[in-house]
């Protein structure tokens, strides 16, 4: 019927009858273009790993000396997912992870340790990526949050880097800082690296009324070339500080296996006619 009415318009040559029959024909072309079947566009892939929660949210943490996160997460591929690494956004963070490659539809978790005594008060936000591979390599990023309180402990630098170059010791100093009402002392220290002597200095007193203490740390003037790694321990008088960490690297000047050879004008020969 709509169709005849159509050809009814078309023949006509009156004006207000063809403006009346304009929309119905456009809706019958309509309706048979959009009967025709389209192709669908091709739908991407999903990631591998699905997070049971992507913001872990401690809120504020009472004084202790480290702070957990759990991720769990899921395999909802049907490819196998296997995680590459765990990068963290800062050194005093610990990822752990007991197992890297997963099935599809298994399960799997990994911890998330952060040391207290390296962050100042207020609150923090910590980021890890996570590197992994299903049908192809991806990252995702999973965080945690935590108000610190005032009252706590913190370390500063929270690592060490000597730069060895010449031939005198070189000194820098950790400093410990307690926040708290009743403070602690530093009871005893211990280096991983028989190069580094260490020094714990005598307790002062900030303008905010702030217990610190200073450990000087002193590296000689003669020290292997290339690069190691080693680590300070700091001993504290509370079992919940007992042990406080800072990691130290280690850069000596590089030295050539042989002596330099001098060149100078070279004698010149006897020339052959």
């Amino acid at each position: 019927m709509t169709f005849l009415i159509v050809i009814g318009c078309l023949r006509s040559r009156r004006g207000p009858l063809l403006a009346v029959c304009l929309p119905v024909f456009v809706a019958l072309v309509m309706s048979i273009v959009g009967t025709r079947p389209q192709t669908m566009a091709s739908v991407p892939e999903l990631p591998g790993l699905a997070f049971d929660q992507y913001l872990v949210d401690l809120r504020e943490v009472a004084p202790t000396e480290e702070i957990f996160g759990y991720f769990g997460f899921k395999n909802t591929s049907p490819h196998t997912v296997t995680i590459t690494s765990l990068e963290p956004s800062c050194g005093c963070m610990s990822p752990q992870l007991k197992k890297k490659v997963y099935s599809p539809g298994e399960r799997g978790e990994f911890l998330l340790r952060i040391k207290t005594a390296l962050q100042q008060p207020g609150p923090k936000e910590f980021f890890v990526k996570v590197h992994y591979t299903d049908s192809q390599p991806r990252t995702r990023d999973v965080y945690l949050r935590a108000v610190f309180p005032v009252e706590q402990i913190y370390v500063r630098p929270m690592s060490l880097t000597f730069h060895q170059l010449g031939s005198s010791p070189v000194d820098q100093e950790i400093i410990v800082t307690d926040l708290r009402k009743t403070p602690s002392e530093v009871i005893g220290v211990q280096s991983s690296s028989d190069l580094l002597k260490l020094e714990i200095l005598k307790p002062t007193t900030t303008k905010t009324g702030a217990m610190q203490q200073r450990v000087r740390v002193t590296l000689p003037g003669s020290v292997p070339s290339g690069r190691q790694t080693a680590s300070i321990k700091i001993f504290t008088a509370d079992e919940r500080f007992y042990e406080l960490k800072v990691p130290v690297q280690i850069f000596g000047q590089e030295r050539h296996s042989t002596p330099l050879r001098v060149v100078g004008p070279q004698p010149i020969g006897t020339v052959r006619r």
